[in-house]
Parts: C-alpha cells; sequence; structure tokens
C-alpha cells in the first residue's frame, strides 16, 4: 500500500488494516446514499399510506453496512467510476484512512458514554409502582421513555406522579411498554450503529427525526388498538403530557412538544384522531415478509461479495539474474511443476524445465513469489520468496521456507471483515 508510515510491522499491520476498514466502510457509506434515497422514496410515495409498510422501508438501511465488498463494484465499468477515487484516496493518503477509522472509533466512544451515562443516571432514580407496572421517576420534566436493551425501564417524570389519572398512567404506561415489545430499542441501536460506522453520510444525522416519528406513529396504533380503540382518550393523554411537561416551563424539554416542531406534532394528532383498527394477523404477516425479505437481501449481498480472503495460487518466477519477472497463471501445468504446503515448496523438475523453457528463463538460479491473498481487487496480503537453486538437481527438489502467513498478525488479517 502506498504510503507506509514505518517499516515497523505492527504499525504496517495498523496501517493496513485502518486502510482496507476504510476502503470497505467508505464504498458502502456512499452507497448508503443511494439506499436513503431508496427508503425515502418508498416512506413519501409508494408506502405513505400504510404507517408499518412506512416503517419497514427503513430497514433497508440493515443492508448498506454490507454493501461494499460487492463484486459489482470492480466487474462493471460503471461503478469502477463511480467508486474508484475513493479507493485512490484511502490508499494513498494516509490521513484519510487513518481519518475515517477515527471518526469510526469516536462516535463508538461518545455513543457508548451517553448510554452509560443514561443508563447510571436511570439506576439512582427512585422506583416506584404504578399500575402494577415498575417505573423510575425522573426529576427533570422530559418526556417518559424506556431504556435497556435486555432488562428495559421505563421512565417517568416525577411530576406526573400527581394531576395525572390512573387511565391516563395506563395509557402512557402502555405507550412505553409498546415499544419495548416491538424492538423499538433495538432499532434505535442499530440506526445509531449504522450511523457510527458511516459517519460520513449526513442522512442518517438529517433524518434521524423521520425515523423516530415513523417509530412513534406505529406505537401509537398499536397503543390505541391494545387499549381497545380508545383513540380520543389516548390523544387527550398525551396533550395533557405535553401540557404538563412543556407548559410548567418555558424550557420543558418534551420533545413532541417544541414549538419548532409543531409540523411533527399537529400530525401526530391527526394520525391518532384518524386512528382506524387493523388486522393483527395481517400486520404479523407483513411484519414476517419484511424479515423474510430483509434476511433474502443479506444472503444475496454475501453470495455476490468477495469472500474474506481469496487464496493467490499464481506463481511469480523472477530471474536472479537480468531481474525479469513472469506470472504463472494457475493452470495444470504449474500444479505439475510447483505445489507447497505450510513450510516446503516442492518443485518437480521435469515439469519445471518445460516451464523454464516456454519462458526462456536459462538460470540455474530463480526465485519463485508464492502464495499470498486478496481480500479485494487492489488489496492483499501474505506471499513468501523462495530462492531456488537449480544446479545439479534430481527428479525433485524439496525446498523449506520460512512462511510468512504463519505470524499472528497475517492471519488475523485474512479475517478482518
Amino acid at each position: 500500500m502506498a504510503g507506509q508510515l514505518t517499516e515497523n510491522e505492527i504499525f504496517n499491520f495498523c496501517d493496513y488494516s485502518a486502510g482496507y476498514i476504510s476502503l470497505v466502510l467508505g464504498r458502502c457509506a456512499l452507497i448508503s446514499l443511494a439506499v436513503f434515497g431508496l427508503a425515502l422514496l418508498l416512506r413519501g410515495a409508494f408506502l405513505k399510506g400504510c404507517c408499518f409498510r412506512r416503517g419497514m422501508a427503513w430497514g433497508l438501511l440493515l443492508v448498506a453496512p454490507f454493501l461494499g465488498k460487492l463484486r459489482v463494484h470492480y466487474e462493471m465499468q460503471l461503478f469502477a467510476e463511480m467508486l474508484g477515487w475513493w479507493d485512490v484516496l484511502c490508499i494513498e493518503h494516509w490521513w484519510i484512512r487513518h481519518g475515517y477509522l477515527a471518526g469510526v472509533m469516536l462516535g463508538a466512544g461518545l455513543m457508548w458514554r451517553c448510554r452509560r451515562k443514561l443508563s447510571s443516571l436511570v439506576r439512582e432514580m427512585e422506583k416506584k409502582t404504578f399500575c402494577g407496572q415498575q417505573v423510575y421517576l425522573n426529576e427533570l420534566p422530559v418526556t417518559p421513555f424506556s431504556v435497556g436493551l435486555l432488562s428495559p425501564k421505563i421512565v417517568l417524570p416525577r411530576r406526573m406522579e400527581q394531576g395525572f389519572s390512573e387511565e391516563e398512567l395506563r395509557f402512557i404506561l402502555l405507550h412505553e411498554k409498546v415499544h419495548i415489545r416491538s424492538g423499538h430499542l433495538w432499532f434505535y441501536l442499530a440506526w445509531d450503529l449504522c450511523q457510527m460506522i458511516l459517519w460520513i453520510n449526513p442522512l442518517f444525522l438529517l433524518c434521524r427525526e423521520s425515523f423516530r416519528e415513523d417509530l412513534e406513529d406505529i406505537c401509537d396504533r398499536i397503543t390505541i388498538q391494545s387499549s381497545g380503540g380508545a383513540a380520543k382518550a389516548y390523544g387527550e393523554a398525551l396533550l395533557k403530557c405535553m401540557k404538563e411537561l412543556d407548559g410548567r416551563e418555558n424550557k420543558g424539554a418534551a420533545s413532541f412538544a417544541k414549538r419548532q416542531r409543531y409540523g411533527l406534532v399537529r400530525r401526530r394528532f391527526k394520525r391518532i384522531a384518524g386512528f382506524e383498527p387493523y388486522g393483527r394477523f395481517r400486520t404479523r404477516a407483513l411484519g414476517a415478509c419484511g424479515a423474510v425479505v430483509l434476511a433474502g437481501a443479506l444472503v444475496m449481498v454475501w453470495a455476490y461479495s468477495f469472500p474474506p480472503y481469496t487464496e493467490i495460487r499464481e506463481v511469480i518466477l523472477m530471474d536472479d539474474f537480468q531481474g525479469r519477472k513472469v506470472i504463472l497463471p494457475d493452470n495444470r501445468q504449474l500444479r505439475e511443476a510447483v505445489s507447497w504446503d505450510g513450510s516446503r515448496v516442492y518443485i518437480d523438475c521435469e515439469a519445471m524445465d518445460e516451464l523454464l523453457r516456454e519462458h526462456q528463463f536459462e538460470g540455474e538460479r530463480f526465485w519463485l513469489g508464492i502464495g499470498g491473498y486478496t481480500k479485494i481487487p487492489s488489496m492483499g496480503g501474505g506471499g513468501s520468496i523462495v530462492y531456488v537453486d537449480y544446479g545439479e538437481h534430481g527428479k525433485e527438489l524439496c525446498i523449506p521456507y520460512c512462511n510468512g502467513e504463519d505470524k499472528p498478525a497475517a492471519a488475523l488479517l485474512k479475517w478482518i471483515l
């Protein structure tokens, strides 16, 4: 790779890893722009009438982090021209490849810090039971929310302890439990992870509110249906929650009550007012079909992508005197002449003589470049150089050699991504 920083093996390993990861994830980020465009088109046009189908459109983004190694990128001229410039930047400029990876690590650190801090704050909150549900009371005037993936917790602002009837609290708690049962906390984690590793795509930040709006819409419909279709009472409970949290302080933190988000609030209450019951079996079947389609898309991406690595079976023949170099393709003739294992190279002299005559190699000493692998075209590693003294040879040569791929760093590079 151009631009290696030092001759130190560890630093070169880190440099190669940064280049490879940045190249693949950067391609994913660039392609995710088109995936976003498709998701937004489906959400805003073809699937606009159904909140469940509209929410499923965001599932396309789960495919984006796996699109960086598609064979079509290198096999079709159009894609090679559209994305090749990113390859050049990563390979030729160390600050590009390390900068991208630093952005991923910074995002991971911030996400971990924020989630850990929120979990610590919730653990210190007072516990109380409302309507048979244990909740955590928050002193700050923020909207009710849920936190925790494996052990979810519901957090309510303390000021809702008074002034809310049991029925109103039941609606609020049911809303949060629907978020948990529907896996929305995991969906938010998936969004954060995609945004973290594809951070150069600004649409993850710009479209987050639309993603949240669709999840809230789905949650509203399920909550109303689960409560017996009491859309009016549910809407009134939400409106009261908005007034309580936003009205007592000018700086209230109710996310759906801020003046600049009036359009979101208005659309949400219009959808609540227009609620119509839906078929649960049909909705579950729709979700199952969406999961099957997503799984099928991932399988197709895997099938048409490069594997973690591909062994190089060609052999490089180098003249010890004239400096000539010839690449011997992997075919029956080569396999009869040269073979190797992890510690020795075996040469059939009769077959090798034929190869040497064919390529007009006349010296008795030459070098063979064997082994190695490619992860994607233009990026690979490994391989060993074997010196061959062909003088006074018998029928077969057995030459020990030092296999560079036995090193832990080389083995790790093979399987990275």
